[in-house]
């Protein structure tokens, strides 16, 4: 069983809310960033959270790297591809040599 992404908090009027925990989850992928970069970061996954996405340390670790610049816009979006393809196994290592550079900054 996958743990959930959100956690649940009472509010000052008692009644519980549902959040993303992202920086509590997986606070290793955004040292380094500031914190306009990170609520950026969980920005972007809370509007696909909305949509039904659930974040997963890939695609966030994915979002925090492109923000601190260690890979460019064109290698996220290319691992974004690479793993809507089934390219990429669940360790992050590519299948594919041909997608050799998406280990690299794991």
């Amino acid at each position: 069983m996958v743990a959930s992404s959100v956690t649940r908090v009472v509010t000052s009027m008692g009644k519980m809310s549902e959040g993303m925990d992202l920086e509590v989850r997986w606070p290793h992928l955004f040292e380094g960033l500031t914190r306009q970069q990170c609520f950026a970061v969980v920005q972007a996954c809370a509007a696909n959270w909305h949509e039904g996405w659930t974040p997963n340390e890939f695609d966030v670790r994915n979002l925090t790297n492109v923000m601190r610049g260690t890979i460019s816009q064109t290698e996220y979006l290319d691992r974004a591809l690479a793993k809507a393809k089934g390219r990429v196994r669940d360790s992050y290592l590519p299948i594919s040599d041909s997608y050799a550079t998406l280990s690299v900054a794991f």
